[in-house]
């Protein structure tokens, strides 16, 4: 941690983690002795927007695996939890889609 400082002229490093991430204890114990600070601030919703948001990237052509990148930054053990954000976005769209088909057939 020392040497990161340093390095890069760093007063401070904060972990940002999915709410839930990590116990009071875990980062009171292990995470602000090791030189870290800690913020917990993305919600679910936050996260469904962020996982859209690599989706699109990859449909567009960008080199990325949206559920990787996201279990990545997500700081996730299992790729189990962080598919179940994607799922959840999947499931949005298409209630969304259905809705706009259901709008549109009723204007006609």
């Amino acid at each position: 941690m020392a040497k990161l400082k340093q390095r890069f002229a760093l007063d401070r490093v904060v972990l940002v983690g999915d709410r839930g991430m990590l116990t009071s204890a875990r980062i009171r114990e292990d995470v602000r002795p090791a030189g870290f600070d800690w913020i917990s601030c993305l919600r679910s919703g936050a996260i469904q927007e962020l996982a859209a948001f690599l989706r699109r990237q990859a449909a567009q052509g960008a080199e990325l695996n949206p559920l990787l990148t996201l279990q990545t930054l997500l700081g996730h053990a299992d790729l189990a939890t962080t598919a179940i954000y994607l799922r959840v976005v999947a499931t949005d769209l298409s209630v969304i889609e259905a809705s706009v088909d259901e709008l549109y057939e009723a204007l006609l």
